[in-house]
């Protein structure tokens, strides 16, 4: 079994996980509402591995969870006991760095205030109620359209704190990385933008981590963050060079730990060509190298999760693999439209189906 870098953990949860305050009815308490918190970490069941992993990592507390489709896989934390002594130690000496920071403070609050039993009090179970209000949902969540308890006013998280002077520790990145990360090859376009093979390393994150991004730009020495339209941002690495002297040196230093190191592995066989061809254009490109790229493009991302019970194999020619792709057998239960692919085959909405 992996063992896991504490940092790398810190890393992995702040992109893929998730501190839960769930406040729900209850007929058999007196209030009417009971409350509990999850610590959850979800991933593809390819990456059952990496739950277990976590878990052993934490001391064995918690659980490990599947869908009832087993497509997915969680590890989760229930107990207030197991949280307050396993899992807020870690994340206090090994603090988060993106926005969720402020949501698990929100959360070590009331793991405190839950642990020694003040919820159960009216004073407690307001101030539980006001850390509640603070979160993404914020007074969307039911219990505040009861009239007793519409006029909470949210905890003011300009008081936390967050120190945004910080190196980034490696493993952390890698962490990251293995949650949020994409590595892609893409194949050329007569049409279109890139007339020949394009690479690129990628995490796709919300704007208000867009600082997040330029620290880890900085860390790693190369890249450039993009502002997107739709309160989105990048980090993107294209540069050939720059990818095959700093980006792979870089995981193959600090490991992904997840099934996206497949993927990596992938790519940097491909960049081996690419860098080998850089400034020669499209033709310059044998057709065993065309054939090494393709059947490498269709070994990664969502090639590794749309086709069931179909042994990878060789290709002869770049047909063969437009074949494989036209026949592409993808699960049902997955639509495409509307979907933002996070670059390891899960598509987020689908994910918090399980999360809320």
């Amino acid at each position: 079994m992996t063992k896991l870098n504490p940092w790398w953990v810190t890393g992995y949860t702040d992109a893929e996980g998730c501190f839960l305050l769930n406040i729900f009815k209850n007929k058999n308490v007196a209030r009417g509402y009971s409350a509990k918190l999850i610590y959850q970490i979800t991933a593809h069941h390819s990456d059952h591995d990496i739950m277990h992993a976590l878990k052993a990592f934490f001391n064995n507390v918690g659980h490990i969870e599947y869908t009832s489709d087993n497509k997915y896989v969680s590890y989760r934390v229930y107990s207030n006991k197991d949280i307050v002594q396993t899992i807020l130690p870690h994340f206090e000496s090994y603090p988060l760095h993106s926005a969720k920071y402020i949501y698990f403070v929100l959360w070590s609050k009331s793991a405190h205030l839950m642990f020694e039993k003040l919820h159960l009090t009216d004073r407690g179970f307001i101030e539980l109620l006001t850390y509640k209000a603070s979160f993404t949902k914020k007074l969307d969540a039911e219990i505040f359209n009861n009239k007793f308890y519409s006029d909470i006013v949210p905890f003011n998280v300009n008081n936390i704190l967050k120190n945004s002077n910080v190196t980034l520790d490696p493993n952390y990145i890698a962490g990251f990385t293995g949650a949020d990360g994409s590595f892609s090859i893409t194949k050329p376009s007569l049409v279109g933008r890139w007339p020949n093979y394009d690479a690129n390393f990628r995490i796709h994150q919300n704007i208000r981590d867009k600082e997040l991004l330029k620290s880890m730009r900085d860390q790693l020495g190369c890249g450039k963050v993009h502002i997107l339209k739709d309160g989105m941002c990048n980090l993107s690495v294209r540069n050939k060079c720059e990818l095959t002297d700093i980006i792979i040196p870089f995981f193959d230093k600090y490991q992904l730990n997840v099934q996206k190191k497949l993927d990596f592995l992938q790519f940097k066989k491909a960049l081996l060509i690419l860098r080998k061809n850089l400034g020669k254009g499209l033709s310059n490109l044998s057709l065993e190298d065309r054939q090494i790229l393709d059947l490498c493009i269709s070994k990664m991302n969502r090639n590794r999760y749309s086709c069931k019970n179909e042994k990878k194999r060789d290709y002869a020619d770049g047909s063969a693999f437009w074949l494989q792709i036209l026949n592409m057998r993808f699960d049902s239960s997955i639509s495409l439209k509307n979907k933002r692919y996070k670059g390891h085959g899960i598509y987020m909405n689908e994910v918090y189906i399980f999360r809320a």
